[in-house]
């Protein structure tokens, strides 16, 4: 049975969310130079998690560009806001006061994202030939 894009785009935002809150704890025990270290490779890790999803969305799925990029943009905005709620719960269990600030991030963080994944989603399909459907 196949997921569906929607499955796939959900188990892709987990791999953003999962990427991103393992890839921070490494860099809070870090030296400043091993942090910006552990920051770049989630990047790097986060970056060919995206490319991968919009190649199965483009290439293997045959997709159109906008819907490659909705697609990639929609697993990356939902990442984000499993982030913004990692940093939640981090926060309150680690004792700190809460913030509003952060309680934003849930809505903030997701439009922040969205918009450039679909760009670079729509922009990155552009260079890929979907796969051609036998009749």
């Amino acid at each position: 049975m196949h997921a569906g894009w929607l499955g796939r785009a959900l188990v892709y935002a987990l791999i953003y969310a999962v990427v991103g809150a393992l890839f921070a704890q490494l860099a809070g025990h870090s030296t400043f130079v091993g942090a910006r270290f552990w920051r770049l490779a989630a990047w790097v890790v986060s970056a060919i998690a995206f490319g991968t999803h919009v190649q199965h969305e483009r290439v293997t799925a045959g997709r159109t560009l906008l819907a490659t990029g909705l697609h990639a943009a929609t697993a990356a905005a939902v990442g984000a806001f499993g982030l913004a709620l990692a940093a939640i719960v981090h926060r309150h269990a680690a004792g700190l006061p809460r913030s509003g600030l952060l309680g934003a991030a849930l809505i903030i963080w997701p439009l922040m994202t969205f918009i450039p994944a679909l760009l670079v989603g729509m922009a990155a399909a552009t260079l890929m030939r979907p796969r051609a459907v036998a009749q």
